[in-house]
C-alpha cells in the first residue's frame, strides 16, 4: 500500500480503452449472468477500481475514452488502427455496463470525440486542479 502518499489529493486519470482491455485479456475463460450477458471486462474493471480506491485513496478518478466515431488521427493517417484487430463481440456488449459502473461510482466521466479536444483541454483541467495526478 501507498501509505506515504495518502497525505496528498490524489487524481487519478484513467485511458478507459486500455483499462477494458487489460481487464478483458487479464482474465481467462468467460464470465457471464445467469442470463448470459458477458460480465469479464466489467468484473476485471471493477476489481482494478477498487484496488485503485483502496491504494491510492484518491480524490478523483476520471476516465477518458474514444468513441466509435472517428478521430482526429484518422483524419490524418488514413490507416491509424488499420490493422488492429477489430473489439471482440462480448466485450463490445459490456462497454454500456463499464460506463454505467463508473458512472454509479460516482466518477466523471469524459468520453473523449476527439483526442486533440483532450490534448488541448487536459493540460487546462490539471493545471486548474493544483492536485497529484496518476495515470492508469
Amino acid at each position: 500500500m501507498l501509505k506515504s502518499h495518502l497525505n496528498k489529493n490524489w487524481i487519478v486519470l484513467i485511458d478507459g480503452s486500455s483499462f477494458v482491455y487489460r481487464a478483458y485479456f487479464a482474465i481467462s475463460g468467460y464470465l457471464a449472468t445467469t442470463k448470459g450477458i458477458p460480465t469479464k471486462a466489467v468484473f476485471g474493471v471493477t476489481q482494478m477500481i477498487l484496488k485503485i480506491l483502496k491504494e491510492w485513496e484518491p480524490e478523483y478518478i476520471i476516465w477518458f475514452m474514444d468513441e466509435k466515431e472517428p478521430t482526429f488521427r484518422h483524419k490524418v493517417y488514413k490507416d491509424y488502427k488499420a490493422t488492429r484487430p477489430k473489439m471482440p463481440d462480448d466485450l463490445k456488449i459490456q462497454i454500456p455496463y463499464i460506463k454505467k459502473l463508473y458512472q454509479h461510482l460516482g466518477f466523471p466521466l469524459s468520453l473523449v470525440l476527439d483526442m486533440k479536444q483532450m490534448t488541448l483541454s487536459q493540460p487546462l483541467f490539471i493545471k486548474s486542479l493544483k492536485k497529484q495526478i496518476v495515470l492508469q
